[in-house]
């Protein structure tokens, strides 16, 4: 590396890297040549040498965000996962992908495990970057991409316990953690454990009313006639003076005819919203570990792995039985034929999961050469009880044989079972490259290459009514991915100065499976920086990929008992849910068009402002997607998937994935960042000798105080700026900040004359973002009507496809109080009920309101008040914060032409906790 610092006018950082200092000769003007050959420097010109920092972002593409460590405390994240999730907004890709690519100092990671539960405090500075970057390091261009840089020295044990519970009452909930990290210069390691636990929340708490339809079930049971007119039987009837259809079991078991008479016409209700869960139980334990070791300046190794175990316990109800009592049936006083509805015992389902997960990388560099080496190994198994219901064709045979045994108003026998299991295990390893291939006028042509491989085997197993299913796949892939970034033009090498900056982009893939064959992507891109502060991107992707592992293969499981809307009954009604895989699901083809522009107005450390604008275009064939909610249009193009009895009730539902022949989107994202640094006030030192010690100056300190206190250069590099930061050195963040006693003994220490503790800066931040949907439409197959998600149709419980959607969230913290609030507005849709020109429910469409929530989190860290602490030093290193959730209880309203909220709909189902708070003490010890 090179830089050329000149002091006369300013500051200006040139940085060449290799064989670019031939380029950067022939490009500037000629200085003199000294005798040695060698150019002179300028008059006042500064020459620094130095090899590339590790820390750097491959490539020339600048953050979209940068985040320093008052920004990140300002968020009221403790973790690193923590942080991604509060700025979920922030890292979300247009591209509909998952979890950004995470690097931890500019470096590619063994896995999220490395770093999930690494403190905040231990964050020196976070980036967020657009997907393109993602290419730079061997993955992807459908994620976006977050690197952290650390502190170069950090040591702490910290433990959290929290609690909090939905203010209507249920879902109690309490969490307790514990770990402890040692950043060094020569290792870095952590040790994590976690415990967790949820309360189930039942409908008996919350406002959820029974079925509309009538239910003919009970505890005791009701009677229900089979005779002519349907007439229970004419005695009854002659008793009552009216015909009796329908009666209760009294509470003595009904002995006698007349016993019936009180009950004539009526039936029995029974509550069974203690017996239905809107949310599991859920408890999980975690413990996880990482370990970096840096060999040398130029090669280390990370080992990271996790282990969970976790159990989620549901509550489905009662049993029901639909029996016939015979005329001449002990247990029945009729002369003819009755049916008998009743519930029996509560149903629950149970499932339980143990994960593991190894991962290794050997990071390395070789002159301007990258490379890694990476492995990892996961496994998955996973165990789910799902109680059935009762053997009603035993008991009608058994009734039928007149056992006496069988009293079918008393216990009714054991419940039936469905069970399923599965266990997948992953294998992979990849090596990555990346450096300059040659040297070009405006820059050097780098290029990334990976190649990696992996095998994955899933075994799954069910038992469903006696009949026993068994499926096992394996898949291989082999891949290759490769990328280069052509310089075309630099303003301060003369290189076409008036076109700015602009590069291309050129990348590909192939990757082979076993079981889908070879499947391709190709894509090209560019970047342009036409003058300062502006940013342009456009990239192209054409890209193949197989679906995935359990899409195919997950044991199926008959879940019953599940609500839902049916258009055509314009009821809601009880239905069983097939779940599981689909072996016959094709691949899928995608293209994307994606145009970025980001403008950034202001730039500096105390105040900036990015502004970004990002249009999306995706066209997809035989998209893998879980299969969509029940609507007209959704029964009308896959009629096989539901089944109705005689009468046309809907009764099942085959929910596993499915094939989208096609899909189209287009939309534009909007965002914005704001931060403004709160500047601590400063004490007035007194003149005269400082209690510094003996030789303190009364003009300020010593030569060898300066000396101590100034930021020193790293890794043998110059304190000259550093990229993406302007004409701020690296370290001036760490000096300012470091220089106080920071909880947990990370850092630098020093301070102003006289050791007192120089102040922290604040951060006052505001981020928000837009998206708008321009156009999503969806085919399910050749000759089936296009639907229209923005313009009535559905694939969601939740609705259609929402116009627009906002987050916006301010964050604050300053001298230890901090508070972050966040809203989120969603647009109102509308599911037509008509299907394909047919007749519509009475009931009409269904209209989905607005949602809008807020968000609310203050903290206190009395770490940040110097005098606190010296008056209850117990206090360093405690964190108190009280987070309340959905502020103002919004839950979205659905409502059908007539006005009515469909049962499937009401509110405390879409949304069951609604409003919740939680409190969480935390406290961090020095781990010295």
């Amino acid at each position: 590396m090179r830089r050329r610092v000149l002091l006369n006018g300013g500051l200006r950082l040139t940085t060449a890297l290799g064989a670019l200092l031939v380029a950067d000769a022939m490009a500037a003007p000629q200085s003199p040549v000294s005798a040695a050959g060698q150019q002179a420097p300028e008059p006042d010109t500064i020459i620094v040498t130095g090899k590339r920092s590790d820390n750097e972002i491959i490539g020339d593409i600048e953050p979209d965000v940068t985040l320093d460590q008052s920004d990140i405390q300002a968020t009221g994240a403790t973790t690193i996962e923590e942080l991604v999730a509060e700025l979920e907004g922030e890292l979300s890709s247009g591209r509909g992908s998952g979890r950004p690519v995470f690097l931890l100092n500019g470096r590619r990671i063994s896995g999220f495990n490395e770093l999930r539960k690494i403190p905040t405090e231990a964050i020196e500075k976070m980036e967020i970057l657009p997907e393109e970057v993602a290419l730079k390091y061997g993955y992807r261009p459908d994620q976006r991409v977050v690197n952290f840089d650390l502190k170069d020295n950090f040591r702490a044990l910290t433990t959290e316990l929290e609690g909090g519970a939905a203010t209507e009452g249920g879902r109690e909930r309490a969490e307790v953690e514990a770990n402890l990290v040692r950043i060094s210069e020569d290792r870095r390691w952590s040790i994590d454990l976690e415990y967790s636990h949820e309360a189930k929340l039942l409908e008996s708490e919350r406002d959820v009313a029974e079925r509309s339809a009538a239910n003919p079930y009970d505890w005791r049971g009701n009677i229900v006639g089979l005779g002519t007119n349907g007439e229970i039987d004419p005695g009854l009837s002659a008793l009552a003076g009216e015909p009796v259809t329908v009666a209760g079991v009294p509470a003595n078991g009904g002995e006698a005819l007349g016993d019936y008479l009180a009950t004539a016409n009526q039936l029995n209700e029974t509550d069974i919203s203690p017996y239905r869960s809107l949310l599991p139980e859920m408890e999980t334990l975690t413990a996880g570990f990482s370990y970096f070791y840096p060999f040398t300046d130029t090669l280390s190794a990370t080992f990271s792995g996790k282990i969970e175990s976790a159990t989620n316990e549901r509550d489905s109800g009662l049993a029901t039985a639909d029996l016939t009592l015979g005329a001449g049936s002990a247990y029945s006083p009729f002369s003819q034929d009755v049916a008998l509805y009743r519930y029996d015992k509560a149903l629950h389902s149970e499932t339980d999961s143990l994960s593991t997960e190894a991962d290794a990388i050997l990071n390395a560099e070789y002159g301007f050469w990258r490379w890694s080496l990476e492995g990892g190994y996961s496994r998955s198994d996973s165990e789910t009880t799902t109680g059935r219901g009762l053997d009603e064709e035993s008991l009608q045979a058994r009734l039928d044989a007149g056992e006496a045994s069988l009293d079918p108003f008393g216990d009714l026998g054991d419940l039936t079972f469905d069970e399923s299991e599965s266990l997948s295990e992953t294998w992979d390893t990849a090596f990555f490259l990346n450096g300059e291939v040659m040297q070009l006028p405006a820059g050097p042509l780098s290029g990334t290459l990976q190649i990696g491989a992996s095998t994955t085997s899933l075994e799954a197993s069910s038992l469903r009514s006696g009949v026993e299913e068994d499926r096992e796949l394996s898949r291989d892939n082999t891949n290759i991915r490769g990328s280069l970034d052509i310089p075309v033009s630099r303003e301060e090498d003369g290189i076409f100065p008036p076109v700015g900056q602009l590069s291309f982009n050129l990348n590909g893939e192939a990757q082979d499976y076993s079981d889908a064959g070879t499947l391709g992507t190709f894509g090209y891109g560019a970047t342009w920086s036409p003058v300062d502060k502006w940013r342009l991107l456009l990239s192209y992707t054409d890209e193949e990929k197989a679906p995935g592992m359990t899409q195919l293969g997950n044991p199926v499981v008959l879940t019953p008992n599940v609500r839902v809307y049916d258009f055509e009954a314009g009821d809601t009604v009880i239905v069983t849910e097939r779940q599981g895989g689909n072996p016959d699901l094709l691949p899928e083809a995608r293209e994307t068009w994606k145009v970025g522009l980001n403008f950034e107005p202001i730039s500096g450390r105390e105040r900036s402002l990015n502004l970004s604008a990002d249009y999306y275009d995706i066209s997809s064939r035989n998209e893998a997607s879980s299969f969509p909610s029940l609507t007209p249009e959704i029964e009308a193009a896959f009629p096989e998937r539901f089944t109705r009895d005689a009468d046309g009730t809907l009764t099942m539902i085959d929910t596993t994935p499915i094939n989208i022949a096609e899909r189209q989107q287009r939309q534009i994202r909007f965002g914005l960042f704001y931060r403004q640094q709160i500047k601590p006030k400063m004490p007035d030192f007194p003149q005269g000798p400082r209690s510094g010690g003996p030789g303190a100056r009364a003009d300020g300190p010593s030569p060898a105080a300066k000396e101590e206190t100034a930021p020193k250069p790293e890794n043998g590099e110059s304190s000259a700026p550093s990229r993406g930061e302007g004409n701020t050195p690296p370290n001036a963040e760490r000096s300012s900040e470091g220089n106080s006693d920071r909880s947990g003994g990370g850092g630098r220490r020093g301070g102003p004359p006289g050791g007192r503790p120089m102040a922290r800066p604040g951060s006052f931040s505001v981020s928000a973002s837009h998206t708008y949907r321009l156009e999503e439409t969806v085919l399910f197959y050749e000759g089936a009507d296009e639907l229209d998600l923005l313009g009535g149709s559905a694939l969601g419980a939740s609705g259609g496809v929402p116009e627009h959607e906002l987050t916006t969230r301010l964050g604050y913290f300053n001298k230890g109080v901090g508070a972050r609030l966040r809203y989120t507005w969603q647009s109102g849709t509308t599911v037509n009920a008509e299907a394909l020109g047919t007749s519509s429910a009475a009931t009409g469409d269904l209209h989905y309101s607005d949602l809008s929530t807020v968000d609310l989190s203050v903290f206190f860290d009395p770490t940040q008040r110097a005098g606190l602490i010296a008056k209850y030093p117990w206090l360093k290193g405690t964190r108190i914060s009280f987070d309340l959730d959905n502020v103002f209880d919004e839950k979205r309203d659905v409502r059908d032409d007539a006005g009515m909220t469909p049962e499937a709909y009401q509110p405390d189902i879409l949304d069951p906790e609604g409003r919740t708070f939680a409190i969480s003490l935390r406290k961090q010890f020095s781990a010295e």
